[in-house]
């Protein structure tokens, strides 16, 4: 039986190769056009991003929403967010697989 602090060592790498996946993933993907497929691999920072007010920089009828340092402030923090859910996961299914064996 391998020890938590391997286990855990093991989930971190999954946490943080998947989040470099996914938000290499979802670049390519809004660069090829595809916003909405690029919101669904990159989660965390939408999911903060819906939590910073937009600021209307453009006219009424043409609304732009400007970025602030809220914004800068939420994508950083979206990446550790991003680790730490996928090594939870990675951890859990780690360790119901060696109990199962």
């Amino acid at each position: 039986m391998k020890s938590r602090g391997l286990v855990l060592l093991m989930a971190i790498g999954v946490g943080v190769f998947l989040t470099a996946v996914l938000t290499g993933a979802a670049y390519y993907s809004y660069e090829a056009g595809a916003q909405n497929l690029s919101i669904i691999l990159f989660w965390p920072n939408s999911l903060l991003q819906n939590f910073v007010p937009c600021i209307n920089g453009g006219a009424p009828e043409r609304p732009f929403c400007e970025g602030t340092p809220m914004n800068a402030l939420a994508f950083v923090a979206s990446l550790p967010l991003s680790i730490v859910v996928y090594s939870t996961l990675a951890y859990v299914l780690i360790r119901r697989r060696m109990v199962a064996q």
